[in-house]
């Protein structure tokens, strides 16, 4: 049941991206980002996907992530990337844009993005943490890390905790991305080995400790399987 629940939320936030995902041009656009109500000023979305902001939020030169949406809906971090980057997908940033007195403000790299590939934002379900993938180094002194893992900073005041490293089982020596926090306390995310595509694991959370993640039954082994794309 609880897989079942996790993919209909997934299927949602995928709906919600064909909606909002374009909006990492935003911050190339400066005060013409500032659109009053949720939609930019655009009529409300039907059945029908439609090209959000185009012209504002839409642009031909950039790839970004799926959007993570705050719990108000006031806020949207995303991460974008140079369209034709490739597998580096480098350099790779965390934006936001937030909902101010009925307008969006221009986006901006959030405070702990900006010197290393971050990406991947996902929010809690209480919204009080954001995990993300980075190649930042895993300790500090070190170089960046030869693979990605996931990362977390915690809401503290307007802003945000420096990164926290995600303890193992959860990362590894393989690239680990597209982290999803269920609210029964599972840990979703993409793993991809040295060699071979990527796979979707669960790990569960036994007295406040993560077991040994499990390799989802829908992975197929002949398909690249991601959390949100």
């Amino acid at each position: 049941m609880r897989y079942i629940q996790f993919w209909i939320g997934w299927c949602l936030l995928l709906l919600i991206s064909g909606i909002l995902g374009a909006i990492n041009q935003g911050a190339d656009h400066g005060s013409d980002f500032q659109k009053q109500d949720h939609y930019f000023g655009d009529e409300l979305p039907g059945m029908k996907p439609i090209l959000f902001a185009p012209g504002i939020v839409s642009g031909p030169d950039k790839e970004h992530s799926n959007p993570a949406i705050s719990l108000n809906g006031k806020e949207i971090y995303w991460s974008v990337w140079p369209k034709g980057s490739g597998k580096t997908r480098s350099p790779q940033v965390i934006r936001v844009s937030k909902f101010v007195k009925g307008k969006w403000t221009k986006p901006r790299i959030v405070s702990f993005s900006g010197q290393y590939m971050d990406g991947g934002p996902s929010f809690s379900p209480d919204g009080k943490t954001l995990y993300f993938y980075s190649n930042r180094p895993r300790k500090k002194g070190q170089d960046k890390s030869p693979d990605l893992n996931i990362w977390r900073v915690d809401r503290k005041g307007s802003g945000w905790s420096e990164p926290v490293l995600m303890p193992e089982p959860i990362n590894s020596n393989d690239d680990e991305a597209g982290p999803y926090l269920d609210r029964d306390g599972t840990f979703f995310l993409m793993r991809k080995k040295k060699k071979g595509l990527s796979d979707i694991y669960a790990f569960r959370l036994k007295d406040g400790q993560y077991l040994s993640g499990k390799k989802l039954s829908i992975n197929r082994p002949d398909a690249r399987e991601s959390t949100f794309s």
